[in-house]
């Protein structure tokens, strides 16, 4: 009998950095697409579109607070509890992990302060990054809207909520660009940066 892949057991019953570069290793390889994390509280991943128990055992905030400061950088939990929220990425990188060699996993990782029941903690959310760049193929948009997606100028706003794929979507649509609009040029902002655009080279 197969052992479901979550909840993901914790050895000792405590989380170290290693540990939960570990487990977003395991995420990353059953299909999860976001890691929800906030102290007090389970882990909570997203897998084929639905939330669901991560892990076997709550995280304490202090525990939490830890973690943030040692896996993404100590000055993050201090600005997140004044009331400012941050985004981070984080790369994944080694057979230490169990990762094939010279693999690496990239995550777009948010920070806000939140509540959970009645204590006051920090929310993350992460989201595993696609190792390859999403094309128009691999998500296709109606052919109404694809007309409509490339004026020679004009503006174009890609809205929804957070998950919805908006910049997958875009992300899409760069590529398409580059591809058969080789006269325009390309420029993003953003922070941190989740796909990384051009060819092979």
């Amino acid at each position: 009998m197969n052992t479901p892949p979550f909840p993901y057991n914790f050895e000792m019953g405590e989380i170290s950095p290693d540990d939960l570069k570990r487990f977003i290793v395991h995420c990353s390889k059953n299909n999860v697409s976001d890691i929800s994390i906030q102290g007090n509280d389970y882990i909570w991943v997203e897998q084929y579109g639905r939330q669901i128990q991560g892990s076997k055992i709550k995280l304490a905030d202090s525990t939490l607070k830890e973690l943030i400061g040692q896996v993404w950088g100590a000055d993050i939990p201090p600005i997140v509890v004044s009331g400012d929220d941050l985004d981070r990425d984080l790369s994944i990188t080694g057979d230490k992990y169990d990762l094939e060699r010279n693999k690496t996993i990239r995550l777009r990782t948010n920070f806000i302060q939140a509540n959970v029941g009645k204590n006051l903690t920090i929310s993350i959310t992460n989201r595993i990054i696609p190792s390859e760049n999403p094309t128009l193929e691999k998500y296709p948009i109606e052919e109404e809207f694809k007309t409509e997606l490339f004026p020679r100028d004009g503006i174009i706003v890609f809205g929804g909520p957070t998950g919805s794929g908006k910049t997958t979507s875009l992300t899409a649509c760069y590529m398409y660009i580059g591809t058969n609009y080789p006269d325009r040029k390309v420029v993003t902002y953003e922070q941190p940066i989740e796909f990384f655009l051009g060819g092979p080279d």
